[in-house]
């Protein structure tokens, strides 16, 4: 993502940045949509939780690289995206990549999504991503 001279991230005009308990209700639909359907993307946890228009959309990135670095998802490929408003780019595919684990997490999430102090204590780096301004589909 470009940033500002200083490290400070560039925002999208107009757009604020996804709260934690946004971000845990985002994580805990894109993994059960990975448990639900064997492989999943972003677009099929669209079809579940879409993010507030207000919402920087590119936390989904903030989404996608907490959940791959704890351990919870695996990426297995690529597609083009089904949402026209992302023009079609490619986006991630999906798979768990320990299925207690991703089990675990969605529990996890479902109870404290509510609770933005709990979201950042169960998946930090996810929050901490977001507050970095970290870019969709990594």
């Amino acid at each position: 993502m470009p940033s500002k001279r200083g490290g400070e991230p560039m925002r999208i005009a107009g757009r604020r940045r996804a709260t934690p308990g946004e971000l845990g209700q985002a994580a805990h639909d894109l993994i059960s949509s990975v448990l639900e359907l064997g492989e999943a993307g972003t677009d099929d946890a669209h079809a579940r939780f879409e993010l507030p228009t207000a919402v920087d959309q590119r936390a989904w990135g903030s989404v996608t690289a907490g959940l791959l670095t704890a351990g919870i998802i695996r990426r297995v490929g690529d597609r083009h995206t089904r949402r026209a408003i992302a023009h079609g780019r490619r986006i991630g595919r999906y798979r768990t990549a320990n299925t207690d684990e991703a089990r675990r997490m969605c529990e996890k999430l479902s109870g404290i999504a509510a609770e933005p102090r709990a979201v950042q204590l169960v998946l930090p780096g996810m929050v901490a991503r977001a507050k970095e301004g970290a870019s969709a589909g990594r």
